[in-house]
């Protein structure tokens, strides 16, 4: 379906004690009909976005700019994770959901996890504790 609306990446101040979110503000637009999905923060301060339709993760520096992406042979990224010991391999999920038949032998990876080696480090995430 052709969608022509753009979609905002936002983000907040956060109180570090109470966790409460202010100061919303825009870090970055997707082109029409592109959905920022899944993110992640590297050791630099990137922003790492998962972006459904586009086929594609994209790196945004601080200012919001993007500066890198990387090509996936299926249009619908879902998340992505650093990992590995040296957190230096990207893990992208993406999904088959709502693609046609011809879109599917097209993209026949649809639904696959990929992993990429990058020259860049992720954070650890942290663990909840209850």
């Amino acid at each position: 379906f052709a969608d022509s609306r753009q979609f905002a990446i936002q983000r907040f101040d956060m109180d570090p004690d109470s966790g409460a979110l202010k100061n919303r503000q825009i870090f970055a637009r997707t082109s029409a009909g592109i959905f920022p999905d899944g993110a992640t923060v590297d050791k630099e301060g990137h922003l790492w976005s998962a972006q459904w339709g586009a086929g594609r993760v994209v790196r945004y520096a601080p200012d919001g700019s993007p500066c890198g992406v990387v090509e996936l042979p299926v249009t619908q990224p879902t998340c992505i994770a650093f990992g590995n010991a040296a957190l230096d391999h990207l893990f992208v999920t993406t999904a088959r959901e709502d693609l046609s038949s011809d879109a599917l032998s097209s993209q026949p990876k649809a639904g696959h996890l990929f992993v990429y080696k990058t020259n860049i480090r992720g954070l650890r995430e942290p663990r909840y504790l209850p």
